[in-house]
Formats: structure tokens, sequence, C-alpha cells
């Protein structure tokens, strides 16, 4: 519902994290369920705004979900910390996760059900949430790229001026295998706006309102691989996440 009454009022939805540093320095992290966007946010060294939903209005950025939904098939205490802790904490709900039926201990590398393994726990778990869910306007806006080594099959530059933006933003294409089908091989397919699923007006009309903000609020526009590197499919290796992703 949001997601098409909020155009109206001017203001853009947007399926993405947020997070902002001790100098005000807001950036967004856009990408499909299970690309890293929540991994990419949760900066100990900056505050998180939010991991999946939010608005963008003539007044900045702000989150309107109040809760996460992290994907935790594999996840690391050294690498996400701060996740790996929500998985212990009494209210967080988890899913599709093994548990041992003897010793109720979790098996966050099991993908007995399904590599889909999330866990849904409160903003506030997060010790550098930032409590009003509203920051100012970004610097930077990161866009993933699901696509091997061909990041510039959409014409864009590692580092992109924002007019360039929209084409990438409606067309966005993933290779599949990367995440539904690890191991089998990919193949193209295309999730515009990086939500598709839930998205209810036109891709243009959400596209240009996007190239609009960044055009008048001068944010810089990043496409990082999150892909293969090395190689194509069989030979090379999936770029990892950081354990600092905001220090790239």
């Amino acid at each position: 519902m949001l997601n098409f009454l909020l155009p109206l009022e001017g203001v853009l939805p947007m399926h993405c994290s947020a997070n902002v540093g001790p100098e005000g320095d807001t950036a967004l992290f856009f990408g499909l369920s299970g690309t890293g966007k929540t991994t990419l946010s949760a900066d100990p060294s900056r505050s998180l705004i939010g991991d999946d939903e939010h608005g963008w209005s003539e007044n900045g950025i702000f989150n309107f979900e109040d809760g996460c939904y992290a994907k935790v098939i594999r996840l690391s205490p050294e690498a996400e910390p701060q996740i790996h802790a929500c998985t212990r904490r009494f209210g967080t709900i988890l899913e599709n996760v093994v548990v041992d039926p003897l010793s109720r201990r979790l098996d966050l590398n099991d993908d007995l059900l399904t590599e889909n393994t999330r866990g849904a726990y409160p903003l506030d778990y997060i010790e550098n949430y930032l409590p009003p869910k509203m920051a100012g306007h970004p610097r930077n806006v990161v866009f993933p790229d699901l696509r091997c080594q061909r990041c510039h099959a959409a014409h864009l530059a590692p580092h992109s001026r924002p007019g360039h933006l929209p084409l990438h933003f409606r067309l966005h294409q993933q290779d599949r295998g990367h995440r539904d089908r690890p191991g089998q091989g990919a193949r193209n397919h295309f999730q515009h706006l990086f939500w598709r699923p839930f998205m209810v007006h036109r891709p243009y009309a959400y596209a240009e309102m996007l190239k609009a903000r960044l055009l008048k609020y001068g944010a810089v526009c990043w496409l990082v691989n999150t892909g293969w590197t090395g190689g194509s499919f069989g030979l090379g290796k999936r770029h990892q996440h950081p354990a600092h992703p905001a220090r790239f």
C-alpha cells in the first residue's frame, strides 16, 4: 500500500537499507532480497536507519518498517557480529533455520530446508541503530551488480553519474544462479526496481522520481559487483562482503 500511496504524496518508496555516519553522511544500499542490503548497512561505525524499506521525501530518508529481516545462512559471528547476536536474542523470529532436536542449538550453516533462512528482529536489537529512524538526504547510493563481470552491460561505470541510473534501476538484471541456485549455473533474470513483487506504479515513474532526487541533492552513485570475479561460472568465485562494508 505504501509503495502505491507514497508516490502520490511526492515521496519515493525504496527497497533498500540505509545508514548514516558520524558526520551525517547518509548512504542507501539497494538490492533484491538476500543480496546484501542488511550486511552492507550493518556497520558498527555507522548508525543503522533500517535494512529493507525506506521513503525519500523532501526532508530526507525515513524507515517505515521498524525491524530487520536478515538472511542468516552461514552467518558468521566474526564478519557480522551484530546480526549473528540477534539470532540468539529472545524475541527474534527465525524462519527455516535448522535446530538440533536434543541440544536445541541452531545450525546456521545447514541449508537442509532452503538457502533462504531468515531472522526477523526489532531495529533496537542493533546497538547502533538510529532511534528517530530518519536522516538527511543521502550522499552515496549503492547498487549491486549480480551479473558476474558484466558491470558495463547497462553502460554504467562503477562510479556513475546519477542521470545514468534509471536504466539500471528499471532494468536491473541478475544471474539467478548467484542466489537462488548456488552451484547450479546461472540464467538471466530481470527484477525491475530491485523489488518487482511490490511495485504497483509503472517502473518509469519510480525511476524518474529517483533520478530527480539524485540530481537535486547531488548523491554519488556506485555500482558494486556482488557477483563473481576471476572467471565465469565454475572458474571464478563470488565476491564476499567485507566485515566493514561502508569502508569499501
